[in-house]
């Protein structure tokens, strides 16, 4: 069955219910002049994806509005996220530092390495954890200037995958 690409429909059912259908389309009778429409309702899964959308929408607008700088980066030390007050407080834009410089250039000499010390120690908040700490960041001119901040590792399952410091 060669089938083209599906296309998304709204119809309405006969009661009014908007409904959501995937129309997908195959030529494979063609040669007897024939085509076969597939139809299936995918109301649910655009309702979802709309819910996820809106959802993903708030809590980025969130993170960018508040006042501290949120800063998160990947294992490896890649910024993944650096909102308006991380902006405000370092002097540089985000689409400058996302994917484009290393976390541990945002704080002074060792100061990256002494954080996921202290975070995955017990003593500071707990394994993963970091209450409350005084340390120093490096802002855009070079200058390093103190913060009061905490930290924690996010994790998936068991595993490592990002840092976030406010």
């Amino acid at each position: 069955m060669v089938a083209d690409d599906a296309f998304d429909l709204q119809l309405s059912t006969s009661a009014g219910a908007p409904v959501w259908v995937s129309v997908s389309t195959s030529t494979v009778l063609a040669g007897s002049g024939a085509v076969i429409l597939l139809f299936r309702d995918v109301t649910a899964e655009r309702g979802l994806e709309t819910e996820l959308r809106k959802t993903k929408e708030f809590l980025e607008r969130l993170i960018d509005s508040a006042v501290d700088a949120i800063i998160a980066a990947d294992h490896q030390g890649h910024v993944i996220l650096f909102n308006q007050g991380a902006e405000r407080l370092f002097g540089y834009r985000a689409r400058d530092v996302i994917g484009k410089k290393p976390v541990w250039e945002l704080y002074e000499q060792g100061g990256a390495r002494h954080i996921m010390r202290m975070l995955r120690s017990t003593s500071y908040g707990g394994v993963g954890r970091l209450e409350q700490t005084r340390r120093e960041v490096r802002i855009a001119s070079g200058e390093t200037v103190p913060v009061s901040m905490t930290a924690s590792v996010v994790y998936e399952g068991e595993r490592e995958v990002a840092t976030v410091g406010i």
